[in-house]
């Protein structure tokens, strides 16, 4: 099985997640925190405790959501609104029942549609275009690729740190 075309897909559509997400950050940080009751700190516990584990969970997550979604919608050729639809509905099945396992996650609704179709149906149908387009020429610049992955990554941790850097 050739690797090439899973990591370019990957990094295409992560760096361009992590994007999206600096862009909404604040607000969904504000959500968890009326949701969790305290401030909400990406790095920290509710009592001041470094909590390494949530960065490296949500990159291994989001690695393994890049390549469930290069086999489902770039290896199957999936129509760009096909894969809009089905990324929008996977984002909003998840959110939403995140959303509601909690007393004030449904005051949040313009979060979870602007997660579900911005960052899951906008963020797949530009990945999916990008790669389909350009994937022949971004498959011999994995390394820069690489760079701009770890550039995005490190924006958006960056500004999880900025929302509560205490």
């Amino acid at each position: 099985m050739d690797l090439i075309d899973p990591t370019v897909f990957s990094l295409v559509f992560i760096s361009l997640q992590y994007l999206l997400m600096i862009t909404e950050w604040d607000k969904y940080s504000d959500v968890a925190s009326d949701i969790q009751g305290y401030r909400f700190n990406f790095f920290k516990t509710k009592t001041g405790e470094l909590a390494l584990m949530r960065p490296w969970v949500f990159t291994v997550a989001y690695i393994l959501l890049a390549l469930m979604l290069y086999i489902y919608c770039a290896m199957k050729k999936m129509l760009y609104v096909e894969a809009f639809i089905f990324v929008t509905l996977m984002y909003l099945l998840w959110d939403g029942c995140l959303f509601t396992m909690f007393d004030d996650g449904m005051n949040h609704l313009s979060l979870l549609f602007y997660d579900a179709l911005v960052v899951g149906g906008v963020g797949i149908v530009s990945s999916l275009y990008i790669f389909n387009t350009f994937g022949n020429i971004l498959r011999s610049y994995i390394p820069i690729l690489v760079v701009i992955y770890f550039l995005t990554m490190y924006a958006f941790l960056y500004k999880a740190w900025s929302y509560n850097k205490n």
